[in-house]
């Protein structure tokens, strides 16, 4: 499990601070141990003996409170969780799990009180963002779900949770641009985690449903809400996510005849987008992460392996078929991907507002 990981490394880490050697190592192996084999009481036992031992260290009564909530004893979780969360440099992770603790005890004034805590206590963080529009999904209040997640973005534009909500989102409604570009955006951020697959699949799916080719003509089906602004009426601008639209429908020339939007055909709809964007001076005039980063990949010789990755958990036929005769662009792109990260500073952030 992800958290008993970040349970011994976090122990390590207490253990160097703290220097109380083999001991406190023993007592860390043996709540980890009891832990995974589902004895959370005996676990719980072992952290207060040790959280005796030393009252110095916020480790312990955060692990019992973990292990509470393991063992969904939500209350009791609460209880440790909320002493610690107001001690001096309380760690994120002790609002975040607070916040859990009372939303599954179904009392989301107090959640809320605690993820807002988190906010204040590390303000550069978007993990209580992501929580934040959860409780509000939950009560389907998606338009403040969505604004909580592009202000997690704005706060920590790396952290990739954000993206993934709002990708799932905008999947289910008529302005499916950004489920695209957040959605690829999250892929960039989190490439190797059960959530990668499942956004390549939706990826794909989002695509066909989007981009209808019919032969000699195309549907385009990407964004529907068009806000103009005073200024962009005045300078006769466009909004970006209309121009997009009009990019991707260019692109399609490029699979003119073609009846199914498939990885192949996608590649070369995405490859003729990203050239009409550039073309037109809109790398400049509408600035987009996304699109140089993009640009940054074609431009290294990877971008029809980068859009046949990107999707191939949607087509995993042609994604094996493809992959059986390009063997070694794979894993040529794969070094060079590794090296060559999305990285998004923040004055370069991509949501509905800034694009």
């Amino acid at each position: 499990m992800r958290l008993l990981t970040l349970l011994f490394i976090l122990f390590t880490a207490s253990i160097t601070l703290h220097a109380q050697p083999a001991e406190v190592l023993e007592i860390a192996k043996a709540a980890i141990t009891k832990m995974d084999e589902g004895k959370i009481e005996e676990a719980i036992a072992i952290l207060e003996e040790a959280w005796k031992m030393d009252q110095s260290n916020q480790l312990y009564p955060y692990e019992i409170g973990y292990a509470h909530y393991l063992n969904k004893d939500y209350k009791a979780a609460a209880k440790v969780l909320k002493k610690l969360a107001k001690k001096p440099g309380a760690e994120k992770q002790v609002f975040s799990l607070l916040g859990n603790a009372y939303d599954n005890l179904d009392n989301q004034k107090k959640a809320v009180k605690a993820y807002k805590s988190g906010i204040k206590a590390h303000p550069e963080s978007g993990i209580f963002y992501v929580e934040l529009g959860i409780l509000e999904g939950r009560r389907s209040n998606w338009k403040e779900a969505g604004k909580y997640w592009e202000m997690g973005i704005v706060t920590e534009p790396n952290y990739p949770s954000n993206y993934f909500h709002l990708a799932n989102l905008f999947a289910q409604t008529d302005n499916r641009i950004w489920a695209l570009l957040y959605g690829e955006i999250f892929i960039n951020l989190e490439r190797n985690t059960q959530r990668t697959p499942v956004m390549s699949e939706s990826l794909y799916v989002t695509w066909r449903e989007s981009v209808k080719l019919e032969g000699d003509s195309v549907t385009i089906n990407l964004y529907q809400d068009i806000n103009w602004s005073i200024t962009d009426v005045d300078n006769l601008k466009f909004p970006a996510p209309l121009v997009y639209a009009t990019a991707v429908t260019f692109g399609t020339t490029a699979v003119t005849g073609e009846t199914d939007l498939n990885s192949t055909t996608l590649h070369k709809v995405r490859a003729q987008t990203l050239s009409f964007w550039e073309d037109k001076g809109y790398l400049k005039e509408y600035p987009n992460v996304l699109m140089d980063y993009q640009k940054f990949v074609r431009n290294a010789g990877h971008f029809e392996t980068y859009n046949h990755w990107l999707v191939s958990q949607g087509d995993p036929v042609g994604w094996e078929f493809w992959l059986d005769t390009h063997g070694e662009e794979f894993d040529a792109f794969v070094d060079w991907f590794n090296a060559n990260p999305l990285e998004i500073p923040k004055g370069e952030i991509m949501v509905r507002s800034t694009f």
